[in-house]
């Protein structure tokens, strides 16, 4: 799944997805980074889902832990997911012989996105 969003709108429209209208009363962005944010919005990057961390998981850390955190709500799905950019990576032939015309996309970019949501305690 290719996503062209700005990293504050994919995490808008992480939230939306899961009902969380506000993430100041509910949840907290723990990080958005990018290595440019503003190179993304002028470039329009195509950005890609590379990991996911399951709610499941995390609560499972939680309680490994013995953390006083509340545990992640499972009907989210996921708490974390880690995109990079199409072009990462490095190219690795897997042939001998050439065919014309053909584009390769991984160029070692490094651009990547990290959000993670954890919830606030009242």
């Amino acid at each position: 799944m290719l996503l062209q969003l700005h990293p504050h709108n994919l995490m808008l429209l992480w939230l939306h997805r899961h009902n969380l209208t506000s993430y100041t009363e509910q949840i907290t962005l723990v990080g958005v980074t990018a290595q440019s944010i503003s190179y993304q919005t002028e470039s329009c990057q195509l950005f890609c889902v590379r990991s996911n961390k399951t709610a499941v998981t995390g609560n499972a850390i939680i309680a490994s832990r013995q953390s006083k955190a509340p545990p992640i709500p499972e009907e989210w799905g996921f708490y974390a997911k880690t995109f990079e950019c199409t072009h990462a990576g490095k190219y690795a032939p897997r042939g001998e012989g050439q065919r014309p015309h053909q584009n390769v996309r991984p160029l070692g970019c490094k651009a990547q996105i990290n959000l993670c949501v954890s919830i606030k305690s009242t």
